[in-house]
């Protein structure tokens, strides 16, 4: 699914970025049940690194998403 928006998106300037929760995929550390505290937290860590890349216009992030991702997504909206 992701490589749509990829396709999509990025040969009209944005930067396409993908995190796995922590515990799952290819990151590192352990996840108890979904949205917990540290996962919350975990999103507005790379909501801030984000905003800090000289390639971001840090006005203009944007979230997408099925599913897991698009709950994520909107988490991440509501305590940006």
């Amino acid at each position: 699914r992701s490589h749509r928006y990829v396709r999509a998106l990025v040969p009209r300037g944005y930067a396409w970025v993908s995190a796995d929760v922590r515990g799952t995929g290819a990151s590192f550390g352990t996840r108890r049940v979904d949205f917990a505290p540290r996962e919350v937290a975990d999103y507005g860590e790379l909501l801030a690194w984000l905003r800090a890349q000289a390639w971001c216009d840090a006005t203009r992030v944007a979230t997408a998403g099925i599913s897991y991702d698009g709950m994520a997504g909107a988490l991440l909206a509501a305590h940006a």
